[in-house]
């Protein structure tokens, strides 16, 4: 990020904290946008103040929670971060971010079983998610389970044919089950 674009940043979340701070009736979407800009510049308290605000007026809660547990994530708060995405999946559950984010976070604190969960949870109620198969694929792979991750492959190369990574993984875990038939 350049010099410039930090200082238009900057002097956006501003002006949002002046029409916050003068009472000027808020427009759509402000306290996310506030809350977006602190969890940019890694303002915990800020971020926090304005998440509860967006919240409580309802601006987007799965998307505000998701901040929230990047944050946690961010800091080494794993068990915070999984909570929060716990809460954004209840609040939107046919969102795909919130599913991604807690596979993802628990795939990385290798609790293998609990990403996978995560992205069969997300799979029962998104099963056209070409991100989802995609990571849940990975985490099959990740966990030795070949034919799993081959079968998540190939459902993402079929909602996303343009998926290169699917495709490269596709391909070395075919290589992969081909090498384990030889033995």
């Amino acid at each position: 990020m350049t010099a410039a674009e930090r200082g238009r940043l900057l002097a956006a979340r501003g002006h949002l904290e002046a029409a916050e701070r003068w009472g000027l009736a808020p427009g759509p979407w402000q306290a996310l946008r506030l809350a977006w800009l602190a969890a940019f510049f890694g303002e915990r308290g800020d971020l926090e103040r304005y998440a509860a605000l967006a919240l409580a007026r309802g601006e987007a809660p799965a998307e505000v929670l998701q901040l929230v547990a990047r944050d946690a994530w961010r800091r080494g708060d794993a068990p915070a971060a999984a909570a929060a995405y716990e809460r954004a999946i209840a609040a939107a559950p046919d969102s795909p971010g919130p599913y991604l984010g807690l596979g993802i976070l628990t795939a990385r604190a290798g609790d293998l079983a609990a990403a996978r969960a995560a992205f069969a949870r997300g799979l029962a109620r998104l099963p056209e998610s070409a991100d989802l198969w995609y990571n849940a694929g990975l985490v099959r792979a990740m966990s030795g389970d070949v034919d799993g991750a081959i079968a998540g492959f190939e459902r993402t190369l079929a909602l996303a044919p343009g998926h290169r990574a699917a495709r490269e993984n596709l391909a070395a875990a075919r290589a992969a089950q081909a090498a384990h038939q030889l033995e």
